[in-house]
């Protein structure tokens, strides 16, 4: 009967965790000038090549991706 048990705990628990896994969402960020606003609501300033985020973390590239667009190239 443990065994049996422990099976359908495991079994549960992990298919409660396959239903919490969600994929990745990337953040669509814009920018007129030095403002940087994005589409979950965060704020912060466009400085060099770096985003400074209003709770002071830095958000920048470790080496530039052809595929990764800040700003616009136009």
């Amino acid at each position: 009967m443990t065994i049996a048990r422990t099976l359908l705990f495991a079994l549960l628990a992990s298919a409660f965790a396959g239903s919490t896994i969600s994929p990745a969402m990337a953040q669509v960020c814009s920018r007129q000038g030095v403002d940087v606003i994005c589409d979950d609501g965060r704020r912060g300033i466009f400085a060099g090549d770096a985003i400074v985020w209003a709770d002071g973390s830095r958000s920048s590239l470790a080496s530039p991706h052809p595929s990764v667009i800040i700003g616009s190239k136009s």
